[in-house]
This record gives C-alpha cells, sequence and structure tokens, in this order.
C-alpha cells in the first residue's frame, strides 16, 4: 500500500497547467556559443541558448523565434536587420545556428529571442557578441620578437619578459577600436597605460606548432583621438621549454597584434605588430618559469613605458619570427582569472629573518603581497604544500621535483602591492625571507587562478566527512584548470594527462561549467595525432608519450560523449569522428590479435600498494593483466563509436563498430573469463568490475562475477579501495548499481588507508595523487590530484542526492530524481544548474519517513523515484516547479 502525505505544495497533477497559466514565465541566461555577451567569436554561424524561469509549475516551450540587429536601436524597433528566424514550432533552446546575413568582423551584434509556451510569452533582454576576425586573410599583423643576450635556452632556462612597444596617432573620434592579439607563451596587453582585459595566464595552452589562439578586445574606451601607445609584455608560459631538454617547446617568445581603428569619419587605421615595433629584454620581469617561479625587480621599473612619447635607451627595433603553427583561431574557451581569494590563518617567525605562512588551505595561484621595504631589499616567496615530516619550521619540497617555485621581488623605494605575472603555484605554505620589519598577516592574499568558469553544483550532506571530501575534491578540481585539465600544479609537470580525465571529468561537470574547457581539449588531443593515427598520452603535447595503446587515449572518447550527454553538445563528437575512428581502425590492426588486445602501458594505475612506503604494488594478486584492460576498453571504445557513427552522420560505419565488438566480446570472454571459478582473469576487483560495467560479461554469469569482486574487496581489502586508476573510475556506480550501495558508502566514508577519507583525517584539503601520500616516495607524491576521485563525485550527485538523467536525454532535457538512502546518512541537500536550468534535491530523513524538496527546471520533465526502506521505488512524473513532498519510508 502506498502512503503518500502531499504538504501544500505538491499540487495534483490535473492542477499543474490551470497553476502555471496565472504565473509568469521569463528567459535567463541568454548565451551565443555558451557564453554570455562574448567578445571574439568567429564562429560564421554562432550557435544560440537560452533557459527558461519560472516559478510556476509544468511550463514548457513550444516555438521560439530570434532577431537578430546590428544595433540595439534598430533592434528595439523591431527590425532585425541581421537576421530573423521567424517563429519556429519547438521546444528546443540551445545550440540554434544563425541563419542570417554574414557576419561582419569587428562588429557587435544585438540580438533577443521570444518564446511562446504552454503559460505564453516571453521576450528577453537584449544581449550581444561581438565578431572576431571572420577571415584570415584579415590578419595584416607579422609575428615579432627577438633573441637577448640573457637568454639561457639550454637546461634550466632563464628567459627574460619582453617588452614591445609603439606609439600611434589617431586623427579623428573614434568609432570602434577592437584588439586582436596572441601574445606567446602568455601576455599582458596595455593601450595608454591602461590594462586591457582582466585576464590572467593568457592565452590559452595548446600544441603551438598546430594551432594557436588570440585574444579580442574592444578597446574602443582605452584609444583616443590624438597621441597613443600599446605596450605588450611577452611571457614565456608553456611555448618556451622549462626545461630543455626535458620538456617540449616551440621557440622564444613572440607577438601578434592587431589595433583595427574604426572613427566617426569611416576611415579605418589598423596598428599591426611589425618591425616598427620597439622592443627590450632588461624591464622588472627578469625571469618568468611556470615551474621555478618569478623575479621582478621594481628598481628596473619604466614608468610610462606604454605610454605616448616615451623615450629611453636600450630599447631595438623588434624582429620578424617565424608563425609558430600555420593556424591561427578566435579563442573559444574563457581565459583564466583571479577566480577568489584565500586569507592565510598564520605567520610565525622560524629563524634567520623567515616567516612561515599557513593559507589553511592547499591552493593553486599565488600570494598578492603588501610592500614595505626600501631600495635593494630582496624578498623571497617559496612555496610548498606540506611541511617536512617531523620538522614543523620546515619545507616539504621533495615532491615538487626539480621545481624551484620560488616569487622573488627586489624592492625600490616605493610601497605598493606585487603579485607575479607568467607563472603560478599549488601551494598551502609559503616561506618568506627578505623583510626587515616583521610582516603581518594582513600583508598577504592568496589569490586563486582558474579558467572563467561558473560553480553550478552544490553538495551538503548530515555526514562532516563526506562535506570534507566533497571540499577536498571542489578545491583540487578548480586548481588543476589551466586552460587544460592538468594532473597537478605544482611540480616540474603540470600536463593535461588523458587518463586523468575518463570518467573524472563527468563528475566535475556537477561542481563546474567546463563546457567549453573541455570541448577546447578534445581539440587538443585530436591535434596530437600523428600520420599513423597514433594519439599522445598528454595533450597539448608538452610531453611526446606516444605508447599507441587504449586506455588511456579512451578519454578522447568518453569526454566527448559526456559533452553530449551532460551539455547536449555534439561538435566535439562530429568534428573529431574520422581522426578518432582512424585510432580505432590503426589499433585493430596493429595491436589486435585474435580479439585481445596485446599492449598496455600504465595498467590500473596507482593500485593501493601492500606497503605504505611504495608507489605501485608488487603484488601479483594486485595486477590485474594490461591485456584484459586494453581490450575491454577497446570493446568499450565499439560501442562508443557506434554511437558517435550515429550522432555524425556516419551510419554506414555502425555495422562496423558492432562486427568489431562482437569479436572482442566473445574474445575476452574466452581468454579471460574462468568459468569454473566465476571470475575474470586472477580475480582481482578491476577485471570483475570492467568486466560488468561494460558490458562484457554474459548475463548468466553476471551474479557469480559480482559476487567475486564484492568478495575480493571485502575480504581482501577488508572493505576498501581496491581498484587504481581505471578500477576507481567505475567502482561506487559498480557496486551501487549491482546492489551493494552500502558498501560503495563504506568506501566513501571509510577513514583508514586507502581511503578518501583517510586523506582528510591525515590533513588534506584537497585530493591527493596516491592513496598513501602521507608516506609513499616522493617523487610521484602530489598534495593536489584528482585522478583517484574515479567516479566517486558523480556518485555524489547521482545516487546520493539522486540527480540524474534519462539514457536518452541530453543537456538535462528529462530529468531523473532517484536518491539512495544509507544508514548513518540523515540528509543530503544538492543542487546542479544544468543547460536547462537548476535542478535542485534535498531530502531528509525524520523517523519513519522522508521530506524531500526537488526542483526541475522550466522546459524538462523528471522521473521521480521515491524511496522506501526496503530500498524499492515509487515511480511518479513530475513536470517542472518546485515540490516538497513527504513519504512513509
Amino acid at each position: 500500500m502506498r502512503h503518500w502525505i502531499f504538504s501544500l505544495l505538491a499540487l495534483a497533477a490535473s492542477a499543474w497547467v490551470g497553476a502555471a497559466s496565472a504565473k509568469t514565465v521569463s528567459i535567463a541566461a541568454p548565451r551565443v556559443e555558451m557564453q554570455t555577451c562574448p567578445v571574439g567569436i568567429d564562429a560564421k554561424a554562432p550557435l544560440f541558448s537560452w533557459q527558461l524561469s519560472s516559478t510556476a509549475r509544468g511550463v514548457m516551450q513550444q516555438a521560439y523565434r530570434i532577431r537578430v540587429a546590428t544595433s540595439a536601436e534598430a533592434l528595439a524597433a523591431g527590425h532585425a536587420d541581421a537576421w530573423d528566424s521567424q517563429w519556429v514550432r519547438s521546444r528546443r533552446s540551445a545550440y540554434i545556428p544563425y541563419r542570417g546575413k554574414t557576419l561582419r568582423s569587428g562588429t557587435r551584434y544585438y540580438w533577443q529571442v521570444e518564446v511562446q509556451t504552454n503559460t505564453g510569452r516571453a521576450v528577453s533582454e537584449t544581449a550581444h557578441w561581438t565578431t572576431a576576425l571572420m577571415d584570415a586573410s584579415e590578419w595584416r599583423a607579422q609575428w615579432i620578437g627577438g633573441r637577448f643576450g640573457s637568454d639561457v635556452e639550454k637546461g634550466r632556462t632563464r628567459i627574460r619578459a619582453r617588452y614591445l612597444r609603439r606609439d600611434f596617432a589617431v586623427q579623428a573620434p573614434i568609432q570602434r577600436a577592437m584588439l586582436y592579439i596572441c601574445g606567446l607563451g602568455l601576455y599582458e596587453a596595455y593601450i595608454n597605460g591602461q590594462r586591457i582585459g582582466t585576464q590572467v595566464l593568457s592565452p590559452t595552452p595548446t600544441n603551438y606548432d598546430r594551432s594557436v589562439r588570440y585574444n579580442t578586445f574592444d578597446v574602443t574606451r582605452e584609444v583616443r583621438q590624438g597621441a597613443n601607445a600599446i605596450g605588450v609584455v611577452l611571457g614565456n608560459g608553456r611555448f618556451m621549454a622549462m626545461r630543455n631538454p626535458g620538456m617540449r617547446g616551440f621557440g622564444l617568445p613572440r607577438l601578434l597584434a592587431q589595433l583595427v581603428i574604426t572613427t566617426t569619419d569611416g576611415r579605418q587605421t589598423v596598428i599591426a605588430s611589425d618591425k616598427t615595433w620597439q622592443m627590450m629584454a632588461d624591464g622588472p620581469i627578469q625571469t618568468n618559469n611556470e615551474f621555478d617561479g618569478e623575479m621582478y625587480d621594481a628598481r628596473k621599473a619604466m614608468p610610462g613605458w606604454n605610454e605616448p612619447g616615451y623615450r629611453q635607451a636600450g630599447w631595438r627595433p623588434a624582429e620578424l619570427m617565424a608563425a609558430p603553427a600555420p593556424l591561427i583561431e578566435a579563442q573559444t574557451n574563457p581565459n583564466i582569472q583571479v577566480m577568489d581569494s584565500v586569507q592565510p590563518q598564520s605567520i610565525r617567525p622560524i629563524g634567520h629573518g623567515r616567516y612561515l605562512i599557513d593559507m589553511g588551505q592547499n591552493m593553486v595561484g599565488w600570494l598578492r603581497v603588501r610592500i614595505h621595504g626600501d631600495e635593494g631589499d630582496t624578498l623571497r616567496l617559496r612555496f610548498a604544500e606540506r611541511l617536512a615530516p617531523g620538522h614543523p619550521d620546515k619545507l616539504f619540497l621533495a615532491n615538487l621535483r626539480t621545481a624551484e617555485v620560488t616569487d622573488t621581488y627586489i624592492s625600490d623605494h616605493r610601497p605598493g602591492t606585487w603579485q607575479p605575472a607568467f607563472t603560478y603555484h599549488g601551494f598551502r605554505y609559503v616561506e618568506v625571507s627578505g623583510f626587515r620589519r616583521a610582516p603581518r598577516l594582513s600583508d598577504f592574499q592568496g589569490q586563486v587562478v582558474y579558467d572563467e568558469m561558473a560553480t553550478t553544483g552544490t553538495f551538503h550532506t548530515s555526514n562532516s566527512l563526506l562535506n570534507r571530501i566533497y571540499h577536498c575534491a571542489y578545491w583540487g578540481i578548480r586548481g588543476n584548470y589551466r586552460g587544460m585539465p592538468t594532473d597537478c600544479p605544482q611540480r616540474d609537470e603540470r600536463l593535461g594527462w588523458l587518463g586523468d580525465r575518463a570518467t573524472g571529468a563527468l563528475g566535475e561537470c556537477y561542481l563546474f561549467d567546463n563546457h567549453l574547457l573541455y570541448a577546447k581539449w578534445i581539440r587538443d588531443i585530436t591535434e596530437t595525432q600523428r600520420a599513423d593515427s597514433v594519439i599522445s598520452d598528454v595533450a597539448p603535447r608538452y610531453w611526446s608519450l606516444y605508447n599507441d595503446n587504449v586506455t588511456w587515449p579512451m578519454a578522447w572518447y568518453t569526454v566527448a560523449g559526456m559533452l553530449y550527454d551532460h551539455y547536449g553538445d555534439p561538435r566535439p563528437i562530429q568534428h573529431n569522428y574520422q581522426p578518432m575512428r582512424a585510432f580505432m581502425l590503426h589499433t585493430r590492426n596493429c595491436n589486435l590479435r585474435h580479439g585481445i588486445i596485446t599492449r598496455d602501458v600504465y595498467g590500473d594505475w596507482c593500485m593501493p600498494p601492500e606497503s605504505p612506503q611504495l608507489i605501485h604494488s608488487k603484488d601479483s594478486t594486485r595486477i590485474t593483466d594490461g591485456r584484459l584492460l586494453g581490450t575491454a576498453a577497446y570493446y568499450r571504445l565499439c560501442g562508443l563509436m557506434e554511437r558517435f557513427a550515429r550522432i555524425s552522420g556516419a551510419t554506414a560505419d555502425t555495422l562496423l563498430w558492432q562486427q568489431l565488438g562482437h569479436e572482442v566480446r566473445q574474445a575476452f570472454n574466452r581468454e579471460f573469463y574462468r568459468p569454473d571459478k566465476g571470475y575474470y582473469s586472477n580475480n582481482t576487483v578491476t577485471a570483475n568490475l570492467l568486466a560488468l560495467r561494460w558490458g562484457l560479461v554474459e548475463p548468466a554469469h553476471r551474479d557469480r562475477v559480482f559476487a567475486n569482486m564484492v568478495q575480493q574487496l571485502s575480504d581482501k581489502f577488508h572493505g576498501h579501495i581496491g581498484t587504481g586508476v581505471l578500477g576507481t573510475q567505475e567502482v561506487m556506480r559498480g557496486l551501487t548499481e549491482g546492489g551493494r550501495g552500502d558498501l560503495a558508502y563504506r568506501l566513501a566514508t571509510n577513514t583508514t588507508f586507502p581511503s578518501w577519507g583517510f586523506m582528510v583525517e591525515h590533513g588534506a584539503t584537497t585530493i591527493w595523487e596516491l592513496w598513501n601520500g602521507d608516506t609513499a616516495e616522493p617523487k610521484m607524491n602530489s598534495g593536489n590530484h584528482v585522478m583517484l576521485l574515479g567516479d566517486l563525485v558523480i556518485w555524489f550527485y547521482q545516487y546520493l542526492a539522486g540527480i540524474g538523467q534519462t539514457a536518452d536525454s541530453q543537456g538535462f532535457s528529462h530529468i531523473v530524481l532517484r536518491p539512495h538512502l544509507y544508514e548513518g546518512l540523515d540528509s543530503v541537500s544538492a543542487s546542479y544548474h544544468s543547460l536547462y536550468g537548476l535542478i535542485e534535491s534535498a531530502w531528509q530523513v525524520e523517523g519513519d519517513r522522508i521530506v524531500w524538496r526537488f526542483t526541475i527546471p522550466a522546459n524538462t520533465e523528471a522521473n521521480v523515484y521515491i524511496p522506501r526502506r526496503d530500498g524499492s521505488y515509487t515511480l511518479r512524473r513530475y513536470q517542472s516547479g518546485t515540490y516538497r513532498i513527504k513519504s512513509r519510508l
């Protein structure tokens, strides 16, 4: 018998539409290319998206009309002189392509969308976007730079920042001025002494020999009639190798800049980088290196260098430099920004004029310092994630390997504040020295930097340990966004390892709107593809790692699939289908023997070792056969490629992937399944788990394989994690879907080794690289990694909070709300801002009842599963709205 008690907020389904009709609906989040009023879009048919917002229930869009004009006044007058879509009968509210007149470069376009819903009409506020250079032939700028005697290009490289400038004059009042700029590796631009933009560490990192990205700025306010000057500072970033040999580099810093000025008399002036620019390399930024830090000598400051009329010795004409890549495009993913700040918790003297700062949080960015010193004072800041074991006054630096992680400021006589421009650090602790007077906490501020993106998720439970683990995940994930998803932010590596994100990227989507970052990263991966179709295990390719295996390249496919499912964006699949196909066929032809993949490089990476000092386990009973891992992964990719073929319109390929998958599945079971034992290979948790999760197990054998997996976790690993990186990507969902969510909950809440709780209980504020990160060999022991999160964050949102979507849904157009209840967990509250709007799920157990409040955004619907104490559910279908229900367990 069903026992329902609805609160006053939960109305009967029959009343939804009638109640909604008395309410209003509005349009929120109008976006072009998934950005709000972006500047610098070079898409010839940019995509429009929006959301519906309403407090009513059952609101569904029925039709839309998009109008685009070249001025706000024209649009307000109803004159859509660029495009009028007319009324289109559709529920669609995302990725609608522009179909109007040819777009002009450097032009602001204004647009509105009007929608018809079942509750009435709504019109958005006027939004806009600004185009970049719409054709490569419009570039008149040349790459410029130069070599200096101070350059150290071998070993631990030391390249001073380049300063470039040019005076110019404008004869008439300014109508519009647009700056298109790419400074490699990094740049800061100024016009008439004013910093252009708020971005840091830009532009985005790429495979610089394949393509580079430029930024676009509307600088109409900065350019003036009369005398002007443009100035640019170039840092090294990832363009100049920080270790040579050892890290791939692309040459000395260089600049491409084009300032296009339109005056009120209709004339256009172009100020383009060329040999008329002046440059020098003995300014205040004496060194800048992302591994080693930055040295700033304030005595070498050049007041007015980026203002008109500046004259000083030491400048010389810029030289023409080779174009680094055949392709330059407008950057589509947002730049890095200072996104947050951290106030240090304590500062204390540790002898010899040194002080130790504790930020209280392992963070990524830099320290902003208030300067009080006299001329010649040298302040040094050295960064670390931990303190040395047994030495509370000493930084632990061994895990940073060769990275020097030191910022230096040489003071002049002027007080002020300073932070570096072209480096960043991963740190909790800072050793500072060189202060003549004792520094105060108020002299320092930690600035948190990562890609500009919205925080889209919240998560809180009645279990404080889970909340602390989530806190670690949140800080670790955003700390590893650097124009690419990196493995770590602190040592001499900081690379986009594919294997780390094969599943983690999906969990991250609940926390951050990382859509554009990961769409860009898919392109990075594709650009590493060689002529033989093999891709690099890191992207962009700053290390050349062509291991020709399957498990790490799998992320290329899974992240593209995630972008389609989670964000509804098919383009990463469509644009990369042919390169992905080529790699699959290469692997079939070269590495598949009788249906088995014969090579694997990394195995089930970072399997919890049997000794606290080890990085990798040496116990053969813990190690999963690499051939099994590679073959299982290849089978999984066959299934993804079958789906991708349909999405890409390559339907003729679906039979190819079906047949290839069938061959691999049969071979996998012949080679690895032990019918007498009911498990795979040597019965590791990962071997059984991946076979189950990726559909390789025959239905008749699933229960035995699952039982063996559970027994291994329970007996051999005593209810703790028994998987490496590959297995951990599936373990929480695998256990829960198999009916052992209680064991998954135990894994999530353990506090003894190996577990996430063990990290937290041992002082972690971000996720470690190793389960035994407190004791293991320091050469591979980052304190801020995300690969060991596996599918934990996915499990938090999809299972504990119950926020998911149906299998045929993209972008959460059809939501599933299905929370899982566990003994000892009294409440979970979570939210996720999806493509369609805010989804909320907050439940609490009160005695023998569950009280559950949930929100379904407009233009969507949901399958809502009401939990019972015996593990069963009652399914009800809800339209949009906010509901509060009580149900007896």
